[in-house]
């Protein structure tokens, strides 16, 4: 169904909900999004469209401003644009302060609420004790692997696959390292690109790396809460998978982010901001 989705879809379905509200649109990339904004933005003054992927959200910011539909914004994850030292190109487009809004949530104290939720403190204080850091740095060094994969792959359009990626194969469950080897394999088996040279790979994701990158940058926030789901089933707590799939850690990580720790990004300023130079729309209560 998504992928017969095109950015023209998007902006038909925002036009024609232009017909039944006056107010702000908002146009972001997929379903969890949404669920994350509609806690955030004001339901009585804008609407959320979801575009099912990034180039069909700004793509269809596009054609929408070509055709004159003002009240419009549209919100994506910066993914590597920060690190890039790359702009929002266009006046109702914004981006987030990390590389996605998952890492927005997990770095604000929604965190250790989730965490006070699901692992047990004995074993988060042995751990880190082991560790010689904080829990939330391991597992950031360790999902900060995986981004540098998907940043490569990005820029040498490579096309690899990292949906549905199991993290058991290539995760260590004692201390949550992740084997380069391991995850090569099972990153190249799932995109059907056998014939990629690891030792290659492997040289230019070591160009990559710069030890002033922002790990926040680089690491998706899906990749970090999958590991974190792994550590609770098996290192700092011993939950069943049910209880911890990474939807459900997700779910509980919206639930937990408030309007106060919004409140304190960049991101909410830019909407302020936008809302300033677009009267009479509103975004945010208050």
């Amino acid at each position: 169904m998504r992928y017969s989705i095109t950015p023209h879809t998007v902006a038909n379905e925002v036009r024609m909900m232009r017909t039944q509200h006056k107010g702000a649109l908002v146009i972001v990339e997929g379903p969890s999004d949404k669920s994350a904004y509609r806690n955030l933005l004001d339901q009585d003054t804008c609407r959320i469209v979801i575009a099912h992927g990034r180039e069909n959200a700004t793509t269809a910011l596009q054609i929408l401003e070509h055709q004159g539909v003002d009240g419009i914004l549209t919100i994506v994850d910066a993914d590597f644009m920060h690190i890039e030292g790359a702009s929002s190109p266009a006046d109702n487009l914004l981006v987030t302060d990390l590389h996605d809004l998952e890492c927005m949530m997990v770095a604000s104290p929604a965190f250790g609420k989730l965490l006070n939720e699901y692992a047990v403190s004995s074993r988060v204080e042995a751990f880190e004790k082991r560790a010689g850091c904080s829990f939330a740095a391991v597992l950031a060094e360790n999902a900060m692997i995986i981004g540098y994969l998907r940043w490569l792959s990005v820029r040498n359009a490579l096309g690899l696959r990292f949906e549905g990626l199991r993290f058991g194969n290539f995760l260590s469950r004692t201390d949550l390292h992740v084997h380069i080897p391991q995850l090569f394999r099972e990153v190249k088996n799932r995109s059907q690109k056998h014939d990629l040279d690891e030792s290659q790979i492997n040289a230019e994701i070591e160009s990559l790396r710069h030890p002033k990158h922002d790990p926040w940058q680089v690491f998706c926030g899906h990749d970090l809460v999958a590991v974190l789901s792994s550590a609770l089933r098996r290192t700092i707590a011993a939950r069943n998978e049910s209880e911890v799939r990474p939807e459900t850690l997700e779910r509980a990580l919206r639930f937990a982010y408030e309007m106060s720790h919004f409140g304190e990004t960049e991101l909410y300023k830019s909407m302020r901001s936008w809302e300033s130079t677009h009267q009479p729309y509103r975004l945010l209560r208050g």
